[in-house]
């Protein structure tokens, strides 16, 4: 998601040679709208994906053409407080109670966790863990896998470096 932002970020600015202040402000009503989609309304993902790209793709197209396309002639500082003006009006709108409100939201778990159990390695669908028995060389470690790379682990002697390090 971060790589998309700053894809966006990298190619406004190449082309129109603006900083888009409100490009995240952008992503953030997408991500409210998938998010009410999915609570409220109940729809299935696709929908909820088509429904957060659709909408931010129209709120970005109204932004360029009521506050940016105006301002193609005019001198830069122009546009970059109507950018900064945007981005603000953007973030207090949607902080309104009648639009999305200021609190913080947890967007449900689109499929049900599964957890697998093998030989004392527990592994699930959200996150990997593992821990060994306490009569191990490893003691009593809990790992967890992200992505290619261990996060945190014990060593069994403090010569041997643990995946942090």
């Amino acid at each position: 998601m971060y790589a998309l932002i700053a894809l966006g970020y990298t190619m406004v600015y190449g082309i129109v040679r603006l900083i888009n202040f409100a490009h995240g402000d952008v992503f953030m009503v997408g991500a409210f709208l998938a998010f009410y989609s999915v609570e409220r309304f109940h729809l299935p993902l696709p929908a909820v994906f088509a429904l957060a790209a659709g909408g931010s793709a129209v709120l970005a197209v109204v932004i360029e053409r009521v506050a940016y396309r105006p301002l193609r002639n005019a001198p830069k500082i122009a546009a970059l407080i109507t950018a900064i003006g945007v981005s603000l009006f953007l973030e207090y709108f949607t902080a309104l109670h009648q639009v999305f409100g200021p609190n913080y939201y947890a967007f449900p778990r689109p499929f049900d966790v599964v957890t697998l159990e093998i030989g004392g390695i527990t592994v699930t669908n959200i996150r990997g863990s593992s821990s060994s028995p306490p009569s191990s060389p490893w003691g009593r470690c809990n790992t967890s896998c992200t992505g290619r790379r261990w996060v945190g682990g014990c060593a069994p002697s403090p010569r041997i470096s643990s995946p942090r390090d």
